[in-house]
C-alpha cells in the first residue's frame, strides 16, 4: 500500500518508506484537500480511518482489509474533483 500511496501524484506519504520496524499502520495527507474534509469523506463512505500524525492513517493490518484499502484510495482520488463548501 505504501508504494501505491507514494505513486499517486495526488498523495504525500508520511509513513517511512523504509522503516526498521514494519507495521500496516500508513500515514499520507492529499495535496491539495486538506484532511479534515478527506477525512469526514471517507467517513462518510464506510472507510475506517484516523486524523493523526498530520494526515490520514490507515491500519491495514487490523481495520481495513484489501479491499477496502484499494475502495479508500479511488475515494480519496475523487475527493479532488468534487466541489466542498
Amino acid at each position: 500500500m505504501k508504494e501505491t500511496i507514494d505513486k499517486n501524484g495526488q498523495l504525500v506519504l508520511l509513513s517511512a518508506k523504509q522503516a526498521r520496524l514494519k507495521s500496516g499502520i500508513v500515514i499520507f495527507k492529499h495535496r491539495t484537500v486538506a484532511n479534515e474534509v478527506l477525512y469526514k469523506h471517507l467517513q462518510e463512505n464506510g472507510v475506517v480511518c484516523a486524523l493523526r500524525g498530520g494526515g490520514i492513517r490507515f491500519s491495514p493490518h487490523f481495520y481495513n482489509s484489501l479491499e477496502e484499502i484499494d475502495r479508500a484510495l479511488g475515494l480519496v482520488s475523487s475527493v479532488a474533483v468534487m466541489e466542498w463548501p
